[in-house]
């Protein structure tokens, strides 16, 4: 099972961070995300 999101703070780069239930905190660097091509 996946922890629950608890809080998502946006950066002005476009990079957010994640505050899991478990205490985990991720950095995820959105602009590398929105560069790859969407498959349909």
């Amino acid at each position: 099972m996946f922890p629950k999101v608890v809080q998502v703070v946006p950066m002005r780069d476009y990079s957010v961070y994640v505050y899991f239930e478990d205490g985990k905190i991720v950095l995820y660097d959105m602009p590398q995300m929105i560069e790859k091509e969407a498959i349909a």
